[in-house]
Order: C-alpha cells, then structure tokens, then sequence
C-alpha cells in the first residue's frame, strides 16, 4: 500500500511537473513572439529580461545585447531620470501604472517616446521583488497630436484677429462645439446657447435656407465641392434676421466623410454676390479636418 501511495505521489508530481513545463513554454512563447515590447527589470534600475520586440524598439540586435548593454535604467535609458523615480514611485504606492508616457534612449542615443503598463511584483512579505510591464512605441502618434495641437493653436491665433467665430460639428454624435463670436452673432452669450446640438443650432436657422444648408454640406461630403461655403439666415435674439457666411476647407479622399467638420462663421453686413468669396477664404482662413 505504501509503495503504491508514493507512486502515485510521484506520478501526479510528474504530471504537475509536465503541466508546469508546458505552461513555461506557452508564456515563453508568447513573450518572445509578442509585437509588443515586454520587460522585467529589478529594484536597482537593471533589465532582468526583455522579449525580442522591446530590444529590437530600443534599437539592440537582441535582448541579451540590451540586458547586457543598460547598467541603470533610469540614468541611461529614460531622457529625464526623473521620470523614472515617478515610475517606481506609482508602481510601489499603487502597485501598478497605467498609460505612463516618457522618452526613452536608443541605442544610438536618438530618442522615442513610449507608453508603459507595467506592475510591481511582490514576495510573501509584502515586499516588491520586480517590475513587469509592457512597452508601446508612441512616437509617430505622439508627432501626429503636437502636429495638430500646432494647427489648432495657429487657427486660434488666426482667429483671434478676425471678426469670426467657429463652430466645430462632431457629426458621429450630433455634438456641436461654439465659441463667444459665435453664440455673440446671434446677440447670445455663450452658456445662453449651451449645449449646442444640430437640433439646437438648426432651430436658429431661417427655414427657407435648412434645405440649402443641408445641400451645399451633401456636395461637399460627396466630393462634388472641395469646400464647404454658404451664406445663410439665422434668427437674432432681438428678432430680427441676420445673414451669416459659413465657410470650411476641407480636402477629403473619395469615399471618405470626415468625423469633424470646423466652420468659421462671419457676419454679413449686407449680403452680396461675391465671385472671388472661395479665393479669399481659401487664401485665409483655410481650415484642416481634425
């Protein structure tokens, strides 16, 4: 009886054993095959290990070149080190980060931004042994949004010298977004029209110029007109009918319908034909889809 217990003892151990191997090969798998980058490092800022993908973001030939080439982390991998001492800082009071963006230091010392998840991991104790996480390379992303951060601060230093207000229209949600000129066309302070919706906007519209509204925007979602341009009635606070010239500039590939749609709207003292209107907002006031 006790010869068969221990076999059975040392056949479930082996099979406890085989699990454990075939799991450690599926992870391993995993972590080397993974596009992402992925990494353990340990509490004196050195790589513990890193997945192919990370060494290959960090501009390394392999993980080993990487594990064997960063002695600190913080000093010569991160571009502001205290970035790091904010990293650790999180992981050890929260136990782990989210969305954390930084720029880290190829191997040729050029820089790159990267977003990190990462987690702490603990003893029996309570105490952190190690880091994991995993790596994003963020930097054509992070270009794209300082790209148009620079659009919109130009459009606002345009606007700024122009008697014009804007309009932003979310057309997925309906959602529109107005400044002070804007609501001020009207006679109507800012908070008096929020929030502005189509629905809300329309309402202002003069009823014989909706249809026309809606055709000119159709033109220029179909490609027909490169622009969106229209001269149209709204009601003023005070009762009366004031004429508005809207304008967009808007280049779109076929097929294609923006999920943004920013308008500038202009008071028309006297409304009058205008052939050269498109060159002259065109040269001015063009706006770029956001």
């Amino acid at each position: 009886i006790v010869i068969t217990a221990l076999l059975v003892n040392i056949k479930k151990r082996r099979h406890a054993e085989n699990a454990l191997k075939i799991n450690e090969a599926r992870y391993r798998s995993i972590f080397e095959n993974a596009v992402e980058g992925i990494f353990q490092s340990s509490l004196d800022s050195r790589y513990i290990d890193v997945n192919p993908a990370f060494a290959k973001m960090c501009g390394y030939n392999s993980p080993q070149d990487l594990i064997g080439s960063v002695k600190s982390i913080e000093n010569e991998q991160y571009v502001n080190p205290l970035d790091y001492i904010t990293f650790k800082t999180i992981c050890e009071k929260y136990g782990y980060i989210e969305k954390f963006e930084t720029q880290f230091y190829r191997k040729n010392r050029s820089n790159f931004w990267v977003s990190m998840n990462a987690l702490a991991v603990y003893d029996e104790k309570g105490d952190v042994l190690y880091y994991e996480g995993t790596v994003e390379d963020i930097t054509i992303k992070k270009s794209a949004n300082d790209e148009l951060k620079k659009q919109k601060d130009r459009l606002a230093y345009i606007l700024e010298g122009t008697d014009a207000g804007t309009w932003e229209w979310n057309i997925q949600t309906g959602e529109i977004i107005i400044n002070d000129k804007c609501a001020s066309i009207i006679g109507y302070k800012l908070d008096e029209v929020s929030p502005v919706s189509t629905e809300t906007w329309m309402k202002y519209t003069h009823p014989d110029d909706v249809d026309l509204f809606k055709e000119t925007l159709q033109k220029h979602y179909s490609g027909e007109h490169d622009y969106f341009e229209i001269s149209y009635r709204m009601k003023h606070r005070q009762g009366h009918w004031v004429w508005v010239l809207a304008v967009s500039y808007t280049h779109l590939r076929a097929h294609e319908t923006p999920e943004h749609l920013v308008c500038r709207l202009l008071l028309e003292k006297k409304k009058k034909k205008n052939h050269n209107k498109k060159r002259y907002y065109d040269d001015n006031f063009n706006l770029c889809r956001i």
